[in-house]
């Protein structure tokens, strides 16, 4: 939680920050579950292998960006009948304003912690 702050404060004092250096550092994704989810933004459900060809990576690492991001509940995926046998999965991400939201939200509660604990040692 400390380190989540240090960083902000480290980009804050050297670099322009962005929302989206925020949401990262917030909610503790990689840079691959940034470029992920800023794909899924920008160009809505997309299947796995779409993503990797897109970003260049092994489809391996974008399922477990993918698995990353639901458990975050930042992204959700949507089966649906493939066109030639089968089901096909399309991942598809929550509202930008969503999931600016849960950072703030994760940005209060780790502030919160933090007093709470410096109130803590005062009394000592």
């Amino acid at each position: 939680m400390i380190e989540k702050l240090s960083q902000i404060t480290l980009q804050i004092d050297g670099t322009h920050l962005t929302c989206f250096d925020i949401v990262q550092c917030m909610l503790n994704l990689n840079d691959t579950d940034m470029r992920l989810l800023q794909r899924l933004l920008t160009s809505g459900g997309m299947t796995s292998y779409q993503l990797s060809k897109n970003l260049k990576k092994d489809r391996s690492t974008i399922h477990r960006s993918l698995e990353k991001l639901i458990a975050c509940q930042l992204c959700f995926k949507k089966r649906q009948s493939g066109k030639t046998r089968g089901f096909v999965d399309y991942y598809h991400v929550i509202p930008e304003k969503d999931i600016l939201r849960k950072a703030e939200d994760n940005l209060d509660l780790c502030y919160s912690k933090i007093k709470k604990t410096l109130q803590e040692l005062k009394k000592k």
